[in-house]
């Protein structure tokens, strides 16, 4: 596989059937829960999910600032710059999705 320097890329094999796993995206209030590093929270302003959506939201710290975080780069400089603090924090927002579908709920997201 290439690598595109401007893009991330986390991978983890999950023991969930596909569609628990796309209902804890799909559900703001379940994607709000597990998204984020530890200790972080969510509050969102826009959700659209379906192909060509938008997602628009505030992460808050635990220490009270606020982050806004987009996955896409413009060039690969920016994003090598932040692949060391992403990555690991990629890692703990799947920790925090398996924690999510472990303490199931409906696989519709309601």
């Amino acid at each position: 596989m290439t690598h595109d320097r401007a893009s991330l890329d986390t991978r983890r094999q999950l023991p969930y059937p596909p569609d628990a796993v796309y209902a804890a995206f799909a559900a703001p209030e379940r994607l709000a829960r597990w998204w984020g590093p530890d200790g972080f929270a969510n509050t969102f302003e826009r959700f659209d999910f379906a192909p060509g959506g938008a997602w628009v939201f505030t992460m808050h710290g635990p220490d009270g600032t606020e982050l806004r975080w987009r996955q896409t780069f413009a060039d690969a400089a920016t994003a090598d710059a932040l692949r060391a603090v992403c990555e690991p924090a990629n890692e703990q927002n799947l920790d925090r999705l398996h924690a999510e579908l472990a303490a199931g709920g409906p696989a519709d997201g309601r």
